[in-house]
């Protein structure tokens, strides 16, 4: 997936905002209702346009946002997390200069 997120932007950029501005769509339907009460209480719309944008995987927004609510630190070795705003333990050299 990251692959085809940086290296076919052109491609990945038309499906992503197609796919995101369905689930818009869907969200704003009146008989939808989130009904977990984490789940309804994310900012599902900025998190979209990331990744839209191809900034941000879902799910990497959806782990940073449990680990804040939680004030969970993230064992991980994935570079994406590197401007996550949460504690990181990691040994990978890439993502250690970024590390708060």
């Amino acid at each position: 997936f990251k692959q085809f997120r940086d290296n076919e932007p052109d491609i990945y950029q038309p499906i992503a905002q197609s796919v995101v501005a369905n689930v818009k769509e869907i969200l704003e339907l009146p008989l939808v209702k989130r009904v977990n009460g984490v789940f309804a209480s994310m900012d599902l719309v900025s998190m979209l346009d990331e990744f839209a944008l191809g900034n941000k995987d879902w799910n990497d927004q959806q782990i940073v946002d449990m680990c804040k609510r939680n004030a969970f630190s993230l064992i991980t070795n994935d570079a994406d997390f590197k401007d996550a705003d949460i504690q990181i333990l990691t040994c990978n050299s890439r993502l250690l200069g970024y590390v708060k």
